[in-house]
């Protein structure tokens, strides 16, 4: 006996086999969407803090070392550092400074902002990096020190003198849309070249 066609059963078998196929295609293609995109995040965030420390070490390699303030003593930290920036030289030998310039960790916004003449009428801001962390890692404000680095309560934006140098430490934090969270920690020494 000759037959055409397929039987419903035939059928039914085939349209599962194809429905198991294009449910794995797509599990594969949610993984791989997935870690694409987390992949993405963490690269931002760390170009982020990349480019926000190194902003902050070439203003104060530019900088006069004795203008630095505050006057950071050893095993003292800050969250914020005003610095004038060596322009040049006059014919007599002087140092031609900029502006007082700033950079400091605004907790509010949890961002790292730069102000030239701040605290001043013609005050000019600019925001160079967001998603600071309050404190660096294994800090919290208790008036220890809890990373056992020789510094209390460190922020998420901390500078510290190191013999004739500044420490700078960045940590920015953040958090993907699949709920995973990121820590990037940057961390520079400056040596003031004035």
């Amino acid at each position: 006996m000759n037959r055409r066609g397929f039987t419903i059963t035939e059928l039914l078998i085939s349209f599962t086999i194809v429905a198991m196929v294009a449910a794995n295609i797509s599990m594969v293609l949610r993984t791989t969407s997935s870690a694409y995109e987390a992949g993405v995040f963490a690269v931002r965030l760390e170009d982020q803090a990349e480019q926000t420390i190194d902003r902050i070490s070439y203003a104060l390699m530019s900088s006069k070392a004795d203008e630095l303030n505050p006057d950071l003593v050893d095993g003292m930290h800050a969250s914020h550092i005003r610095y004038q920036m060596s322009l040049g030289v006059e014919a007599d030998g002087e140092f031609i400074l900029s502006d007082v310039e700033r950079i400091a960790l605004v907790h509010a916004e949890r961002s790292v902002v730069w102000s030239e003449n701040p605290d001043e009428e013609r005050e000019r801001r600019v925001v160079w990096t967001r998603n600071v962390a309050p404190y660096q890692q294994g800090e919290v404000f208790n008036g220890l020190d809890d990373n056992g680095n020789g510094l209390t309560d460190e922020e998420g934006l901390c500078f510290d003198k190191l013999g004739s140098s500044v420490r700078i430490r960045l940590l920015l934090e953040g958090e993907d849309s699949k709920g995973t969270e990121y820590s990037i920690l940057k961390r520079n020494i400056v040596t003031c070249r004035n």
